[in-house]
């Protein structure tokens, strides 16, 4: 089968199974199986992998780009992916252009159909991506967790060498995760292997004893970061914290290879990187703007500070939409993000294929009068409703903040990308 087209391959994704043929371990022993058939290529390269509430994918995209500024070549899984699937897989900390991205996916489809497999979107994109960066020899892995640790698709490496990272542990997915810090820590844990390393800041000390407990019976190393990195990029605050993380797993993933660490030039360069819709400044119309996928409370809480931080006296309007996953935490967030702002135009989504829609905007809206908001507007499309946020903007010298769900930035990132001004 050949592909063509990034459209092509997001056809083919979207017509695989949405439920997984197994559950639990089960659905981690086929997916070894699986690679196993393809030749262990999750096992082809040293690994760093990161699981966390918040904070995960970017210390992944920053690990990723200290590693190729520190001329190593590197593949990295992240997810979800923002405006284009090939964001999932990238190397070097870029997305591979649509002729030889399609050129692997063709044949990498050839090779999966000459074994008997029944994958999920998310689980072929794990087993791809793997074998992607055994054929393209990387030096290194920086893989994101998607949800949880101990269960999750990409954790099926056991090697002794794999560098753990926990980033900041908290109240998200509960409904698969667990209801308490405990539980959702242990999850988070399940990536550290027999005689590993763990890399993370300290955190409460509930979530410290669970890892503490796991890297005993384990016999890791367990390395608590709590220096902030010395860098002359201009980051908020979280993203401070999340770039210090990457630098010391990077670090301690090249001491065990016998390397030296990252040089501060290669953290500077680095630290340039642009992550999709975390704290991502552009102009919509002439307007400032940013595109931040704060989710869950945690997330809100960091962005509020970083706003404060860098923008102190600069208002801004709201545009957000939450997915219905997070009915139970929407109130808090809201309450939270009024630290910014109480202008809000409110939306909503629906994802094609998926399985996940927004909570219903006059729902929302409702809601969001409770908190105290001043509902601007109610727009069904989200480019509606930023054009209802850019003349109010403009009137009152603001600033547009989108927010609230990655799939919300993924509907209107790739045409906001292409007016800024």
């Amino acid at each position: 089968m050949k592909f063509q087209s990034f459209k092509e391959v997001e056809q083919y994704l979207g017509a695989l199974p949405f439920v997984p043929r197994f559950r639990g371990s089960e659905r981690l022993d086929y997916a070894r199986q699986v690679l196993h058939n393809l030749g262990d290529p999750q096992d082809a390269a040293p690994m760093i992998h990161i699981a966390g509430t918040s904070g995960k994918g970017s210390t992944a995209y920053y690990a990723a780009q200290l590693l190729y500024a520190s001329d190593y070549t590197v593949g990295t899984i992240v997810s979800p992916h923002v405006t284009s699937v090939a964001e999932r897989t990238q190397i070097n900390g870029r997305l591979l252009d649509e002729d030889e991205y399609c050129q692997h996916f063709s044949a990498f489809v050839t090779q999966l159909t000459r074994i008997n497999t029944e994958l999920t979107y998310i689980e072929f994109l794990t087993v791809f991506s793997y074998w992607l960066f055994a054929r393209l020899a990387v030096d290194y892995m920086v893989i994101e967790v998607g949800i949880g640790g101990r269960l999750d698709t990409t954790n099926v490496s056991d090697r002794p060498d794999k560098v753990a990272v926990i980033t900041d542990v908290g109240f998200d997915h509960t409904e698969l995760l667990g209801n308490t810090l405990t539980e959702i820590a242990g999850e988070k844990a399940g990536i550290i292997v027999e005689g590993g390393s763990v890399v993370m800041h300290s955190q409460s000390s509930e979530i410290m004893a669970v890892i503490r407990r796991v890297v005993r019976d384990k016999k890791a190393a367990l390395l608590v970061e709590d220096t902030v990195i010395d860098a002359t990029a201009s980051l908020p605050s979280y993203q401070v914290r999340n770039s210090s993380l990457a630098l010391a797993a990077v670090n301690r993933r090249l001491s065990l290879d016998g390397r030296p660490a990252v040089a501060s030039e290669a953290v500077n360069q680095a630290l340039q990187c642009v992550i999709p819709g975390r704290f991502e400044g552009i102009t919509i119309q002439e307007v400032p703007a940013l595109l931040d996928a704060a989710h869950n409370p945690q997330k809100i809480h960091a962005f509020v500070e970083a706003y404060q931080q860098m923008y102190p006296n600069i208002p801004c309007i709201i545009v957000a939409a939450f997915g219905e996953n997070k009915s139970s935490s929407v109130a808090e967030s809201l309450a939270i993000l009024r630290g910014v702002s109480n202008h809000l135009v409110v939306t909503e989504f629906s994802v094609e294929g998926k399985q996940l829609d927004s909570i219903d905007r006059t729902i929302f809206a409702s809601m969001a009068t409770d908190e105290g908001y001043d509902v601007i507007a109610s727009r069904a499309s989200p480019h509606d409703a930023i054009a209802v946020a850019v003349p109010w903007a403009r009137e009152h010298n603001a600033m547009i903040l989108v927010t609230g769900s990655f799939y919300l930035i993924s509907a209107v990132r790739p045409s906001l990308r292409r007016i800024v001004g």
